[in-house]
């Protein structure tokens, strides 16, 4: 094979993989903005300023929860909430990690086992996240009856 034909042959498998993975890490989900909703023609100006008023609101509950009495709460301690959402206490965290009220069972249908066993070996993402911040086997067990709880409601 020629030179030219080799590195046209590595170009085009590089932009096919970079497609492939930035279609992989894509997140498709949409995050709150502080832009209004599109108006439509048959709204008025009084319309639209409660509208506006509304999607700021939303916009600075979903980007400030009050978990101030949630602070016993081992997920808001250990800074899970910081990815994770926490739907039973209004924690939204940052859109890149599920739901930890689903978790109980949502580990099992992505890693192929149980909670306790995923603490113990975790996977992907918390591998790193355990091998900077380890829980202790007290704060295992808190994380596990919460979740389990959650998912339980």
């Amino acid at each position: 094979m020629n030179k030219v034909f080799r590195w046209i042959l590595f170009l085009v498998v590089g932009i096919v993989v970079g497609f492939m993975v930035s279609l992989l890490f894509n997140n498709d989900k949409q995050v709150a903005t502080t832009e209004p909703p599109p108006q439509t023609e048959s709204t008025n100006s009084s319309e639209a300023a409660d509208v506006t008023d509304k999607t700021a609101e939303q916009t600075t509950e979903t980007a400030q929860p009050n978990l101030a009495e949630h602070t016993d709460n081992i997920l808001v301690q250990k800074g899970c909430i910081a990815c994770h959402a926490v739907s039973p206490i209004g924690a939204k965290g940052n859109g890149t990690a599920p739901d930890l009220a689903i978790a109980y069972g949502d580990v099992k249908n992505r890693f192929g086992k149980s909670l306790e066993e995923f603490l113990e070996e975790p996977e992907g993402t918390m591998s790193a996240v355990f091998g900077t911040t380890p829980l202790t086997d007290e704060e295992k067990e808190k994380v596990i009856s919460i979740v389990k709880e959650y998912s339980e409601q």
